[in-house]
Formats: structure tokens, C-alpha cells, sequence
């Protein structure tokens, strides 16, 4: 993150390829698309992109609100789609890359703190993790609709979760 780059290590060479991002991305996440593309989150700068390896370039999408400064985790849908938490600015994100399209929707609980995200194994939802309260957020890809999944135990709070192959929610 505070090397402000992305690495890659061939594991069958062992060779490893370093490549600059835009200033103050400060990625917190690495995602890989569908199309092999290296996605950051510009956890410091308010943007979400991806670095094509050929050339190093970077295609970087700046949020239109300008409190959304810290794009933190990325899940992508099977159309390619990016979905994003910010953690501070307690939103979740969605950008279109074929249309360029950023929607942004503010979660109606203060200090939330959406960390993780994830699809269910259908691929119809989203869930994302609530980093300063006992929740979990159950997110509408389509319209991110946010419905709040309160955690029996009122101190918990949830950095990360996964989906196992029987659709349980696990969190952590």
C-alpha cells in the first residue's frame, strides 16, 4: 500500500515486475477481472483502476463525490462489473467499466465502515462486511439496495468474510 505499486512474481521463473500507480493511490486491495487485468482500489486518492501489464499504463476512474476518498475492497460480477466498499466514507460503489459509470450509495447507519465484499455463490448478491458495528450488509447488485443482517453479539465487528460452497455466510 505505502509503496504506491503493484507487484507481480512469476512463480515459474521467479521473476518479479514491479508497476507505478497514479499518485497517492495507496491501493489496499489488488483484484483480478475476468481478463486477467491487476484492479486497485486508490484507498488515498478517491480512485478505483487497473494497469494493463503489456504497457504499465494505468486506466483510473475518479469517484464523483468527494467523500468518497477511500476505495478500499473490490468484487467484480460475471459481467465484469466493480463493486467497491469505502470504509470511512461509509459507502459501497459500483463502476460499469464498459459504460464508465460510477454509482455510489451511502449506508444509512453511521460508522458502519464497509471493509470486505463478496458475491454469494449465485452471484445475485453481495455482502459486505461492517467494520465498526455488529452487522453484515446484504447489498442488491442491481439497485444496491443495502439491508442490514444485525450480528447476535454486540461487540462483534467484522473485517473479512467469505462465502463457502453451501452459500454460508462466514465471518471473522
Amino acid at each position: 500500500q505505502f509503496g504506491n505499486l503493484i507487484g507481480r512474481l512469476d512463480r515459474r521463473t521467479g521473476q518479479a515486475k514491479e508497476y507505478p500507480l497514479p499518485p497517492n493511490a495507496m491501493p489496499h486491495t489488488v483484484q483480478l477481472d475476468a481478463k486477467g487485468r491487476p484492479w486497485f482500489s486508490g484507498n488515498k486518492n478517491g480512485s478505483i483502476g487497473w494497469i494493463d501489464p503489456a504497457t504499465g499504463r494505468a486506466t483510473v476512474y475518479q469517484m464523483p463525490d468527494p467523500e468518497a476518498k477511500d476505495v478500499h475492497t473490490i468484487a467484480f460480477d460475471k459481467k465484469g462489473v466493480a463493486y467497491f466498499t469505502f470504509q470511512w466514507a461509509n459507502m459501497i460503489g459500483r463502476l460499469d467499466p464498459e459504460t464508465e459509470r460510477i454509482k455510489l450509495v451511502k449506508v444509512a447507519a453511521q460508522r458502519s465502515q464497509p471493509y470486505d465484499i463478496k458475491f454469494d455463490k449465485e452471484g445475485t448478491t453481495l455482502w459486505v462486511s461492517c467494520n465498526a458495528r455488529p452487522c453484515l450488509l446484504k447489498v442488491d447488485p442491481n439497485t444496491l439496495a443495502i439491508t442490514e443482517v444485525k450480528l447476535p453479539h454486540p461487540k462483534t465487528t467484522v473485517r473479512r468474510l467469505d462465502i463457502a460452497p453451501d452459500g454460508i455466510v462466514w465471518y471473522v
